[in-house]
């Protein structure tokens, strides 16, 4: 599929400080991307951007948070799409089934057995289809949500915090291939033009849910979005439905659970099933405009050093396993990791004399 972001490198060399040029892209934005390409910031970030009426206050943050209204995605290999566990379970599988059957099949089953374990789970309407896909997604299920984060720092705990050192020497291999040398990567969405985007391409007999729900939250709008396609397919049962109401919905559950809250997470939602992700993303820009710089790629190329320089910032901004995750699973990982790190709390003590 032919690229519809914006895509650019960043080398992180055998460097202590190497690893600020992450913290220059987020901090130092225009700075960044001047030295990139001039006039790149103004194409990313432009001026005055045609947000929603009730976004209208986010424009006056431009110059205090220039990031703000983006969304974050961190991928440990940089040639991974973009794409939800639902795709990969369920894309170029015979299941015998209909996409859409399975899925709501898969959500009735998740009902039926929550209650057990979570009780206020099952008392969830089952019209409230984003706070069971959330917390499906939440404890593992295959969904079409994409897990974001509205934090640039925690995307890059997932890009990066499960990365192991490639070998014992910490210096670059001087004849490693261009292809070989090891990169991860970060996905920045603008959510504020995604949202005012996807509501132009709604179809008529959707519009009228969002007069009154701005947002798309009540049960109502939700029920409508959802099985919009498939009462397509009953009325049309010929066509594959595949060209049928493409889009991508940002999306945060009302209630937030604590591993949600920790990780400032948020969903993207493709209203199509039948069609990857990426195809459902890339419906939304329009040919031939600066559409594509609201989707932005960044892949990182590190070594060894710069790594570690990465992951030891984040555990001092106490991004890390143990607070993202909070639960006996998290701390362990966490104990694994520190255990690679400089400096850190895991040295052994000097033994202190004991007094009496």
């Amino acid at each position: 599929m032919e690229d519809y972001f914006y895509s650019c490198k960043i080398k992180l060399e055998y460097n202590k400080k190497s690893y600020l040029k992450l913290l220059d892209m987020y901090f130092r934005p225009e700075e960044f991307f001047e030295s990139i390409e001039k006039g790149l910031f103004e194409k990313i970030f432009p001026k005055h951007p045609d947000y929603i009426p009730s976004h209208k206050q986010i424009e006056k943050t431009r110059d205090f948070l220039t990031w703000n209204g983006w969304v974050f995605r961190g991928h440990c290999n940089s040639t991974w799409k973009l794409q939800t566990k639902f795709e990969r379970l369920c894309f170029n599988k015979n299941f015998g089934r209909d996409l859409f059957e399975l899925e709501n099949g898969m959500i009735r089953e998740f009902r039926r057995r929550i209650q057990k374990y979570d009780p206020q789970l099952a008392s969830v309407d089952e019209r409230d289809i984003y706070m069971l896909l959330s917390n499906m997604q939440h404890y593992g299920c295959a969904t079409r949500f994409l897990d974001v984060s509205f934090s640039f720092f925690v995307a890059l705990f997932f890009a990066c915090g499960y990365l192991e050192l490639s070998a014992p020497d910490e210096k670059p291999v001087a004849d490693k291939k261009p292809d070989e040398t090891p990169k991860f990567s970060i996905y920045c969405i603008n959510r504020m033009w995604l949202e005012k985007t996807y509501k132009q391409k709604l179809p008529d007999e959707l519009k009228k849910f969002y007069e009154h729900d701005e947002f798309g939250k009540s049960v109502e709008t939700q029920e409508a979005v959802w099985n919009y396609i498939k009462n397509y397919k009953l009325n049309n049962p010929n066509s594959d439905c595949k060209n049928i109401f493409k889009s991508v919905i940002n999306m945060t559950p009302f209630y937030i659970n604590p591993r949600l809250d920790r990780q400032k997470g948020s969903f993207l939602m493709p209203t199509n099933p039948y069609v990857p992700f990426e195809e459902n993303l890339k419906s939304l820009i329009k040919p031939n405009s600066d559409e594509k710089y609201r989707i932005l790629k960044i892949d990182v190329e590190y070594d060894n050093a710069t790594l570690i320089y990465i992951q030891k910032f984040l555990d001092e901004m106490n991004i890390n396993h143990a607070v993202l995750f909070n639960d006996v699973e998290g701390i362990c990982n966490q104990i694994n990791f520190k255990t690679r790190l400089p400096n850190d709390a895991l040295t052994l003590p000097k033994e202190k004399k004991q007094s009496f």
